[in-house]
């Protein structure tokens, strides 16, 4: 367990140099339900999340490109059967030096309540909190708030200039008290908050806790309310849940209205993916208030659009507000359908968004062709059906000629496996979550089992087909 709390923002020095784009915008998902004891609730698993945490294998932006790129490709350009798949990937540019890097006013919230002394947590947060300030430039603002029953201000909004002041005042801090995220997050803001007149600054707050509130206010809701009056000045938030016993729906619910990333830290690869290929990204924003809207023509017919949960649906277009991006992002959406007809028109997909570097709104719209696909050969996707349908499955993947999209239509409907067997399981019907389980796995592991991001899931799955055999066994003595 001591190898699994590691150096805590020690991501400073990382940002300062070009390392491996960013898959995603949050692993708190797929990290969360790696601890596979219990079958997680629906609510807990986020289709794209998995969809997006690893990197993609699509093209970032050229230096005389826009600063986000989009690449649309088909599964097949000439299916035989059965639906096709589109892949709509995005990315972002990459910072190949630290000149551009925007400076930052960053208020660090850290829980030091009782429970972070065990297995050695707090020590190794104030040891990396050493090197970060180490780090940190002149023109850079930090302030540090621990919080237990209540909330105090270590370090206040300041730059950089009494290094050894700040050491002394981190080394100070000891385990107390109960969790009062609430006072914490409240007093964090607000040290923000006094310099956040500071236009070409980025000014966030980064939550770390162990625990569930239990003092002051606890309410999930009131704490969103109101970490809301905040995030709406401008101020993001990105929150870590360390350790099992976390609220991770409210932290992930204030990271996604926070406009910032949510991360459950539960083994070294979760702090190697956080600490060194995510958060170094949190500080070189590319893009803000980013929207994607699909027009699919009138004879296209959808039958699934993966994960997403936010999206909206009016007639033959669907819109995705997305979360900020930074540099070095990957991120793909996919959708699932045919054409019984052979159409002129175009799938249309248009993405706007702020660009922070130009300091404008751009537009663009790219567009691709519908292959056609035999009305004889289409198959529904009956989502409530699939768990009976492997050799469906197996058959589709299989078509799949380009191989990124193959491995991502995969890793998505293994997700949805994942999503559908805690629906089955919250709902008693055991018996199809193992069907269902059962007919994903023997695909994968066939076809699959030499590609690590496959086998991610594949083993967060093979976890839960271990707690049904083990319950159904339980249930049957």
């Amino acid at each position: 367990m001591k190898n699994k709390f590691v150096s805590f923002l020690v991501i400073y020095s990382c940002i300062m140099i070009n390392l491996f784009g960013q898959a995603g915008y949050s692993s708190s998902s797929v990290s969360r339900t790696k601890n596979n004891s219990n079958i997680p609730k629906p609510t807990e698993v986020v289709v794209e999340e998995y969809m997006n945490y690893h990197l993609h294998q699509i093209p970032l932006p050229e230096k005389n490109e826009e600063n986000v790129k989009i690449d649309l490709r088909w599964g097949n350009n000439k299916p035989k059967e059965n639906q096709n798949i589109l892949q709509i990937g995005i990315a972002t540019a990459k910072k190949n030096s630290n000149e551009n890097i925007l400076p930052i006013n960053i208020c660090l919230v850290i829980d030091n309540s009782g429970s972070m002394g065990e297995y050695n947590k707090l020590e190794r947060v104030k040891t990396a909190l050493k090197t970060f300030v180490k780090q940190l430039r002149p023109q850079d603002v930090l302030s540090i708030v621990k919080f237990s029953s209540n909330a105090q201000v270590v370090i206040p909004a300041q730059r950089i200039e009494t290094i050894d002041y700040i050491l002394q005042k981190i080394t100070e801090i000891r385990t107390e008290g109960g969790t009062n995220i609430h006072d914490g997050l409240m007093v964090g803001f607000k040290e923000v908050e006094k310099r956040i007149n500071m236009k070409e600054y980025v000014h966030r707050v980064i939550l770390l806790t162990d625990g569930i509130a239990s003092a002051g206010i606890t309410s999930p809701e009131a704490i969103e309310a109101d970490a809301k009056k905040f995030i709406d000045k401008g101020i993001y938030l990105s929150t870590m849940g360390v350790g099992s016993n976390v609220q991770q729906e409210m932290l992930t619910n204030l990271a996604k209205k926070g406009k910032g990333q949510s991360h459950f830290l539960g083994d070294e690869e979760d702090i190697e993916k956080v600490f060194v290929k995510e958060l170094q990204s949190l500080f070189s924003p590319v893009a803000e208030n980013v929207k994607v809207t699909i027009e699919l023509p009138e004879k296209f017919n959808l039958t699934q659009f993966y994960g997403y949960d936010n999206q909206q649906k009016a007639n033959q277009t669907i819109t995705i507000a997305l979360d900020n991006m930074n540099n070095g992002l990957t991120q793909i959406m996919m959708l699932e359908g045919y054409s019984d007809k052979k159409i002129k028109e175009n799938i249309i997909v248009n993405i706007t968004y702020y660009d922070v570097q130009k300091k404008k709104n751009i537009t663009q719209k790219h567009t691709i062709k519908v292959p056609f696909v035999s009305t004889e050969t289409i198959t529904k996707n009956a989502d409530d059906n699939y768990f009976e349908g492997y050799e469906k499955f197996k058959s589709q993947s299989l078509q799949i000629k380009d191989k990124e999209v193959r491995k991502n239509y995969v890793i998505t409907k293994l997700a949805s496996a994942i999503q559908r067997t805690a629906k089955l399981n919250m709902e008693g019907q055991k018996e199809k979550a193992l069907k269902l389980n059962e007919g994903n796995l023997n695909l994968a592991n066939e076809y699959y089992e030499k590609d690590a991001d496959v086998m991610r899931v594949v083993n967060i799955l093979k976890g839960y087909q271990n707690v049904l055999l083990a319950t159904q066994q339980y249930d049957e003595d």
